[in-house]
Order: structure tokens, then sequence, then C-alpha cells
């Protein structure tokens, strides 16, 4: 019996000694600042990675550990053989361990530094983007409040003044108020701010009859902005602020500019191309709407300085008698007294014939070269297309300038240098390979006899150029052929760009 129980007690103690040596399968570092929380083995202290656990956390956060660990031997193999003597030689050792420490944990940790960093300027974007629209609906609040400030007091009177056209003026007034009010509706809502803007935005062309009509009737705006009635609209009611009936009119010119610098601010925030896309035609639409607003200004000054230039025009010399209101096609870019020309002298090289005017009038395709006479009148005596001329300003004197046109020079010599610094710029607006001819309205033949450098008067020659708008010469508009560029034209889509500048507001 004692022997059986012996036998038992033996096989027992040796199953216990097995497991005692056996290494346990998995245990935990029992230090107080753990270098990693791994499961390890016990008698080799390596790291027990099980394939059906891996992901792609845990698989780089192992690599940390061992990288670290691996440091750390290397580390403290090294201060085994340190001399702290010299503590000195101790410093490039300790540098370099926490460099290479550094880039071990920045390593591991790289995807989710990227995206931290990718939130992080998602939020700063987010709030810039919040700050942009919060601004855009304050100043567009203030906008419709001054428009049914202008339907509320100037209207109901400033329509006794203009009849028909004070009818036209209020209904366009209203659908920019209408407009107004439902983009501001879109910024509001937070939600596709683009796309809704964008499937509105033919709405914007409410602004373009708006400018006509502004533009039409600027003189009497300007007749009766002092007026006695309008002057007592305005000092008893506190909520127009001291602004006459001009201050609220010129308001949706002034408006219509400040879009395009919101869309600009605004693009680089937008995250889907699609949203960009659109942003660009949005930006591009209101670019048009502003181009019209520029032109019809242009042509209205360029029509007020037409009408008091004109009377004192003679076209003897020329064999007929031109109209250039009537014609409607030329922009005078200059009014002769604001460019005050001394001398123009004009050489022709086969002739050697030479001639001497004192006043020129630039237009948009053409020059008039002429001479003064007593009582303000001008005796036009020549033209030249400036399709097919060429200009010289550095070989000649510091007031003055060469202009080349077929076989003939004109030494232009200008008052001073800064007229002939306008005179030039306006020159070169014009881009001369895009001029196309159209004819100019005449009244009827001069009974003076002509000279030899009156104008054709055959249905080809019978013509000057025509330009709406203008164009920097360091962006020429891409050569069209003649027959496409005429089509073009009257279809209206011959105009190129124009820049946004606080000199289109009038």
């Amino acid at each position: 019996m004692k022997r059986k129980n012996w036998k038992k007690k033996k096989k027992r103690m040796s199953q216990i000694n097995l497991i005692r040596t056996k290494p346990k399968e998995q245990s935990r570092c029992t230090c107080s600042n753990p270098l990693y929380s791994f499961s390890v083995c016990a008698q080799c202290k390596k790291v027990i990675y099980r394939k059906d656990k891996e992901s792609e956390t845990r698989r780089r956060t192992v690599v940390l550990s061992i990288e670290i660990t691996r440091l750390l031997n290397e580390f403290q193999n090294i201060i085994e053989w340190y001399d702290g003597s010299k503590p000195e030689e101790f410093i490039p050792i300790r540098d370099e361990f926490i460099e290479r420490v550094n880039g071990v944990v920045k390593e591991a940790f790289e995807k989710e530094n990227k995206e931290i960093e990718r939130r992080e300027k998602e939020k700063k974007i987010n709030k810039k983007r919040e700050q942009i629209i919060e601004e855009i609906i304050k100043t567009e609040n203030d906008y419709y409040q001054d428009i049914e400030l202008i339907e509320k007091y100037y209207m109901p009177t400033l329509k006794k003044y203009m009849k028909e056209d004070g009818k036209k003026l209020e209904e366009k007034l209203k659908e920019i108020e209408e407009v107004s009010l439902e983009f501001n509706n879109i910024l509001k809502n937070r939600k596709n701010i683009i796309e809704e803007i964008y499937q509105r935005i033919e709405k914007l062309n409410v602004y373009e009859e708006y400018f006509i009509l502004y533009h039409k009737n600027v003189k009497t705006f300007e007749s009766i902005r002092k007026n006695e009635e309008f002057e007592s609209i305005r000092n008893k009611n506190k909520e127009l602020r001291q602004l006459d009936i001009m201050d609220f009119l010129v308001k949706p010119i002034q408006r219509i500019t400040k879009y395009p610098l919101f869309i600009r601010e605004i693009k680089p925030l937008l995250v889907s191309i699609d949203t960009i896309e659109l942003g660009s035609k949005i930006e591009n639409k209101i670019q048009e709407v502003m181009k019209k607003q520029n032109e019809n200004q242009r042509k209205y000054l360029s029509d007020e300085m037409i009408k008091e230039i004109e009377p004192r025009l003679s076209w003897k010399e020329l064999g007929k008698n031109y109209s250039l209101s009537k014609s409607n096609v030329c922009l005078l870019l200059i009014n002769e007294d604001l460019i005050i020309t001394e001398t123009i002298k004009t050489t022709n090289e086969i002739t050697d014939k030479k001639e001497e005017f004192n006043c020129m009038l630039t237009f948009t395709d053409f020059l008039l070269f002429g001479r003064t006479k007593l009582l303000g009148k001008i005796k036009i005596s020549k033209y030249i297309e400036l399709a097919n001329c060429t200009l010289d300003t550095t070989t000649c004197k510091i007031n003055e300038v060469i202009l080349f046109y077929r076989t003939i020079s004109y030494t232009i010599q200008f008052s001073d240098v800064s007229e002939k610094a306008i005179w030039v710029t306006k020159f070169n607006e014009v881009p001369h390979n895009q001029l196309t001819k159209m004819p100019l309205c005449c009244d009827g033949e001069s009974d003076d006899k002509p000279n030899n450098d009156k104008i054709n008067t055959t249905s080809s020659n019978d013509i000057f150029n025509i330009l709406n708008t203008f164009q920097p010469v360091s962006q020429p508009p891409p050569p069209i052929q003649k027959t496409e560029q005429t089509n073009q034209l009257n279809n209206g889509t011959n105009t190129p760009p124009l820049e946004q500048s606080e000199e289109s507001i009038l």
C-alpha cells in the first residue's frame, strides 16, 4: 500500500517539475515602466506575436517595441564601457540615441501623424470658409436692406421724374432684391452652396439690364440728387444715413464687383473637383456681367465726350461731313482737352511730303489729325487706322513718340512726359490685330473741294475700325479669320475679358 502511494506521489512530483521547467506561454513585464505590454516568452524574452490577431496598427506597434528594445540594448552596452571621467564624450552618444529613438517613433506613427495633420488642416479650412460665408451674409444683408430703402423712400418720387424708365428701374430693383435674398438664404443653409448658386447664376442677368437703365438716366439722377424734394426725404429719414439717391442707385454696380473677390477667396477652400469647376464657372459669369457694366460705362463716357467735341469738328478737307455720334461705332479714348499735343510732324518716305498738325483725337480704332482754328474749331485733315500702326518711343525725345503708318512717320510731341505716358498706355491697350472695320455714318458731301488726302468714298474704303473693349498687349487674343471675327462681333463674343478695377464704379 505504501509503495503504491509513493509511486503516485513520485509521478505527481515529476509532473509538477515538468510543468515548472516548461517555459510559460505568456507573461507580462512586471517593471514599473514597461517598454511594451506585449506577450513575451518567460525564457528567451522574445515577443510572442500571434498571426491570427494581426492588424496594421498592431504590426507597427510591435515593430516599434522591438526597435526601441534593440536601441536600448545597444545603448546599454555602450554605457557599460563608458568612462565616467570624460562626460563630454557621452554627449554625442546621447544625442545619437535620442535622434534614433525619435526617428523610430516618428516612422511608427507616420500614418497617425498624417491623419492628425489632415484633420487640423481641414479644421482650419472649415473655419476660414465659415468666416468668409459669414462676411458675405452680413454684407449681403446690408445690401438687401439698402435696396429696400430705395424702394421705400426714393422710388415713389423718382418715378415722377423718369416716367417709363422709372417703372422699369423699379422692376429691376425688385428683381435684384429677390436675387440677393435667394443667394443669402443659400448661404445661410450651408448646404451645397456652390451647386445651388450655379443653378441660379443666370439670374444675374438682371444686373446687365439695370446697368443699361442706370447709364441711360445717369444725368437725370445727377440733376435731381440735389432737388429740394429729394433733399427733404434724405434729411427726414435717419435710415438713409444722409445718403442721397445716387449713393443708393450705384450700390448694385458696386456690389457686383465684390462677388468675384468672394469667389476667389473661397475657391482655394473647395475640396471636390466638381465644386471647384462650378466655382470657376460662377466667377466667369460674374466677370461677363462686369464686362457689360464696364462697356456701358465706357460707351456712356465716350458718347458724352463726342457730343461735346463733335460740334467743333470740320470735315471739309476729307470731302464729307462725318458724324461720330450717329455712327455709334467708335469710342473716344482720350478727350482732346486732356492730352494737348504741341506739334505733329509727318514725313512721307516716298514723296518726302511734310505736314504739321497741332491737334489729335484718339479713338479705339483710329486717330484724327487736324488743326485748331478760331473759336475752338478743329479742322480734321487726316485719319489713320490703328490696325496698321506701329509705335517707337526709344529713338525720339523724352516727350515725343514716332508713329509709323504705311510709308508715313508721325512725330508726335506732347506738352510733358506724363501726357505722353497716358497716351502710350491707351494706345497699347488696343489689340491692333483684332480690329474689325465698320462704316462711319456720313451726313453728306462737303461743298469744298477735297485734297489728295481725302477718304475714298467707295464702300470698301469708307470705313473706320471698331473696338468695343480694350485688352492689354501682354495678353493678346488668339488670331481668327476675318469672316469668323465679324460674326463673333455681331454676336457680342469678340469682347476680351476686362480686369476688375475701382475705376469701373461711377
